[in-house]
């Protein structure tokens, strides 16, 4: 835990200066050690590590880890696409731990990127949540010559199209 100004205990509501933050997530404060102690059977169910401000994947025609009997032929990497190294909003789904599938409403750009679970994660969060699938848009840059595809993490939305 680190110092923190003057903040709220996440556990009991004092108020004061001096508080400590949680050094994973620092987003909860407590005024003590017995007080993140006791919350943190609630607190970890909520506490994730800050994401980057950026994640990069490199965009498959097929799904990683599944059969070559999934490859959806309507799917492709266009490179002549207007997302080529421009940033442009996409969707990424996921259902279960397979892979996830990322396209832009026009579905010039689309493909699969491997399951992250740190990307579920903050969909779960801040995207659809529907337990066992969710969706959340992002701005990102694709570059056909490499197929990375670079998601801007703090750019989440839950519907844009």
């Amino acid at each position: 835990m680190a110092d923190a100004a003057a903040y709220q205990c996440h556990m009991c509501g004092k108020q004061g200066q001096g508080m400590k933050k949680c050094s994973r997530c620092h987003q909860a404060y407590y005024c003590n050690a017995a007080c993140q102690k006791a919350d943190w059977k609630t607190h970890k169910l909520e506490c994730h590590a800050p994401l980057p401000n950026t994640m990069e994947f490199t965009l498959s025609k097929t799904p990683i880890g599944m059969p070559e009997a999934m490859t959806v032929s309507t799917l492709n990497i266009n490179p002549s696409s207007s997302a080529a190294s421009s940033k442009n909003m996409v969707k990424v789904q996921f259902s279960g731990q397979s892979a996830m599938m990322v396209y832009d409403e026009t579905r010039k750009l689309n493909g699969f990127i491997p399951y992250n679970a740190a990307l579920v994660a903050h969909i779960q969060q801040h995207g659809v949540d529907l337990g066992y699938a969710g969706k959340g848009y992002f701005q990102a840059t694709f570059t056909p010559e490499t197929q990375k595809l670079v998601l801007d993490m703090k750019s989440i939305c839950v519907e844009f199209w």
